[in-house]
């Protein structure tokens, strides 16, 4: 029997894709939707695209919007870039808007209420 030999490589998503099992990760396009079960190492979602992460990524960037009910170690907000987080979120960067669910961990502290939270460099 063989299991996770290796890394799935990264992908390109111009309409609906998804991540499970171990993978490089992927370039949401204009228009693209992806689904992040597994771990990924890298997640870039360009504006007009969208990610739901339910798995474990290392970092992410979103130019259009993501959801995150999984782990993520860095977020990167690009070109105004709107995130939910209802999960666990190492660190929040660039800028763009973040609304943060209570009960969400955002860099180790726990989120109580819910409440959007804006981000400029």
């Amino acid at each position: 029997m063989t299991v996770n030999t290796g890394k799935a490589p990264f992908k390109t998503i111009d309409n609906y894709g998804s991540l499970s099992g171990v993978s490089e990760g992927a370039h949401v396009l204009d228009g693209g939707a992806l689904t992040v079960s597994g771990v990924t190492d890298r997640v870039i979602v360009e504006p007009g695209g969208s990610a739901r992460v339910s798995g474990i990524v290392t970092r992410l960037e979103v130019g259009g919007t993501a959801y995150v009910s999984g782990q993520v170690n860095t977020i990167v907000l690009r070109d105004g870039g709107q995130i939910t987080v209802d999960g666990i979120v190492g660190a929040i960067y660039g800028r763009g808007i973040a609304t943060l669910i209570a009960g969400s961990v955002v860099s180790g502290r726990p989120t109580t209420a819910t409440f959007d939270r804006y981000y400029t460099p």
